[in-house]
Parts: structure tokens; sequence; C-alpha cells
């Protein structure tokens, strides 16, 4: 018995109805992994520019010019004479009580040698310690510090160093250290100008520099403060008659 031509009709528009939507499903699947891939070229093109915007501003402020004190010796807060045959270089923080310690022990002695000829001082001032301060008073001393160096002579220098690490005056660790105003008045009675070192404390004109020396500091092994090296050798115990014997060595 044959098919009606009706029926084969039917079944030719339904196998091609079928046909017709089985590449409509493979059409549209088509377009979804179109759209889905140009999304995701989108979004890794949207990143990729994040992150190139990203390392170009780190880069940025790494690269950034900051503030340098002047009369440097090689890139050092030197005090003495550069033909001078021992060099003392000393890495302290003035919020460190070592630190004070050992500039009240060993401080005379030491401008004894600078001053016959015998010593070169470089002084790094490190910023170590803002993490024991509440209100960050190593980077702020030291910023000072720098900045007397900066605007004045090596005496003003050195009044003002040694006055903030006078017994009395130097804080207690975790407590909060002498606000600006009173480093400015210190700065000034050792003979700093007041407009430059006030400029310099309200804009923190050195810090980054201070920054770096601190880092440096870690490169070069500097482990703590103080840290006293006589021509390069470390002195272990820094008391006057060792510092002293470190001296006498390096003269021979």
């Amino acid at each position: 018995m044959t098919s009606s031509p009706k029926k084969n009709a039917r079944t030719a528009r339904e196998k091609a109805a079928e046909l017709r939507a089985a590449q409509a499903r493979k059409d549209t699947r088509r377009r979804n992994l179109q759209i889905t891939s140009a999304v995701a070229a989108v979004l890794a093109l949207v990143i990729g520019f994040g992150v190139l915007l990203l390392t170009m501003r780190d880069n940025e402020e790494r690269s950034e010019p900051f503030a340098t004190p002047r009369h440097l010796t090689a890139g050092q807060i030197m005090v003495g004479k550069k033909e001078a045959p021992v060099t003392i270089r000393i890495y302290e923080d003035f919020y460190c009580p070592l630190c004070g310690e050992f500039e009240r022990a060993n401080s005379e002695q030491i401008k004894g040698w600078v001053k016959d000829g015998t010593v070169k001082v470089e002084y790094n001032i490190l910023s170590i310690l803002d993490r024991l301060s509440p209100d960050k008073y190593p980077t702020r001393s030291a910023n000072a510090a720098v900045a007397v160096w900066d605007s004045s002579d090596v005496d003003t220098f050195l009044k003002f160093h040694d006055k903030l690490y006078e017994k009395d005056l130097q804080p207690e660790e975790g407590y909060a250290g002498h606000n600006d105003a009173k480093l400015l008045k210190w700065a000034v009675e050792a003979g700093a100008p007041e407009a430059e070192v006030k400029a310099a404390l309200e804009g923190k004109k050195f810090v980054k520099w201070i920054e770096q020396v601190t880092d440096q500091s870690s490169k070069d092994d500097v482990t703590g403060t103080p840290t006293a090296l006589v021509n390069g050798e470390k002195v272990g115990n820094w008391t006057p008659e060792n510092l002293k014997a470190a001296v006498e060595k390096a003269k021979e």
C-alpha cells in the first residue's frame, strides 16, 4: 500500500522544518560562541590595559625624583676631612635609645679625632623605628636633621644632632616624640635658617631620601641601630675603649 501524496508532502515539510530548526540551533550556538569570544577578548584587553596602567603608575612612583640634601660627599652626610685615613660609618635612628647611649659615650672622642684629621664620619640617619612610634618621630626627626644639614654648616648640624640625643630629651620607644614646632625651635637655636627648615618640615622634603638611605642600610646588612663600622669593619661592642682600639688598628 503506497502513501498518499498529502502524507508525503507533510513528511517532507516536517523534515525540512526539523532541518531548519537544527540549522537555527547551530547558528545560535555559533553566534553565542562568537559573542563569548568577543567579550573575552574585550575583557582581556581591558584587564591588560589596567595592568599596564598600574605598572606604569608604579614605575612612575618608583622613578619619581625626590629632594637630595646638598653638601653630600659620595652620597653621604660626611663630617671631617676627605683625606682622613679612618672612616667611621654610623647607622642610627633618633628614636633608638641605644643610639643615644652610643652618642653620649663616644661623641666627644669622635669629635677629637675629626678635629685632628684622624677620622671622618659618615652619618646614615635611618627611620627604621617608625613602627614603634605613634607619630613617626624617627622619620620626622631625621627629616629635620637632614634639613639642618642641607641649609647650614657642619657645626650647626652637629649641635642639632647632639641635641636630639640628649638623655633628658630623647623620647622613649612606644611614646610620641617631639612635635615639628619643637624640632624647628631647636634647629633655629642651633643656627639653622628658620624659613628653610620650616618649609622642609611642612613639605616632608627629605622623607623619600631618608627612606632610600634606610632601604640601603638593609642591603648593607645593617640589622639594628646603632651600627658602627671602622674602615668597613663592624665594631661589635661600641664602648669608647673598643671604638678607640678599632680606630688605632685602622690607622696601622
